[in-house]
């Protein structure tokens, strides 16, 4: 709800577009995934790109920079054709079993609020929890406009 407070413009394109809803959430999940990183620990020597990290070294994975690092991958657009990976939700053995429900609630959470606020904006300073592996938000003021 931050992101689409923060871009009018997309929760409009949204409100009057419910087929947008499955790419808004895809454009969510990549532009600020729950879990921004994640740490792992190296078991034994390993080189990638001409860097060696001992066994032992922590290493941390930003899925967020993962996911932007494509044309225009900065910006917030839930039209835009992405062609990159999405790494919201890790991969391999460490893949998020949740991935299907967590697409399926946002789903439905944009499919009822999107026709019911209209001029959704920040109502305030959204205050952001720590980024200790899942962040949260603390407050997040909202306000939009009464329903025609």
């Amino acid at each position: 709800m931050r992101l689409f407070a923060q871009h009018p413009d997309q929760w409009e394109l949204l409100r009057n577009d419910p087929d947008l809803v499955p790419a808004a959430v895809q454009e969510v999940l990549r532009t600020e995934p729950i879990t921004p990183f994640t740490a792992r620990i190296v078991l034994e020597d390993i080189e990638h790109r001409g860097v060696l990290f001992p066994a032992g070294t922590i290493v941390a994975v930003c899925a967020e920079r993962a996911n932007r690092e494509q044309d225009d991958g900065e910006s917030f657009d839930i039209t835009a054709e992405r062609d990159g990976k999405l790494y919201t939700f890790g991969a391999g053995a460490h893949f998020c079993l949740g991935m299907n429900l967590a697409r399926a609630e946002l789903e439905e959470a944009l499919t009822f609020l999107a026709p019911r606020m209209p001029g959704l904006a920040l109502d305030g300073s959204p205050a952001l929890g720590g980024v200790e592996g899942i962040y949260g938000i603390e407050s997040l003021p909202l306000k939009w406009a009464p329903q025609p």
